[in-house]
């Protein structure tokens, strides 16, 4: 099937638009808004499974707690404890060189 400059311009344009954001960032610049989203720069970033895994293990929390956490003591506090792990992480910082 051939197609047109026209048609591979156009599909060139909506893949660029819609294109999938990747982008590093300091532990310092989040901040947990809920436990499947988070605050960076002012927006909120909803976020996939496989990346929440990565934020427990860079803090050094098993993913189980998300829900232990919930359950217990809360949506806001498992939102405040997680914060609140991050903040202490920052302020030991041999503690992210793993």
């Amino acid at each position: 099937m051939l197609i047109t400059s026209t048609q591979f311009n156009s599909f060139k344009e909506d893949a660029l638009r819609n294109q999938p954001l990747r982008k590093e960032i300091a532990l310092a610049d989040i901040r947990f808004v809920t436990m499947d989203a988070i605050e960076y720069a002012g927006l909120n970033f909803g976020l996939a499974r496989p990346a929440l895994k990565d934020l427990m293990r860079i803090l050094g929390v098993n993913i189980n707690i998300e829900e232990r956490l919930s359950q217990s003591i809360g949506e806001d506090g498992a939102r405040n404890f997680l914060n609140g792990l991050r903040s202490a992480y920052l302020n030991q910082p041999d503690l992210l060189s793993y």
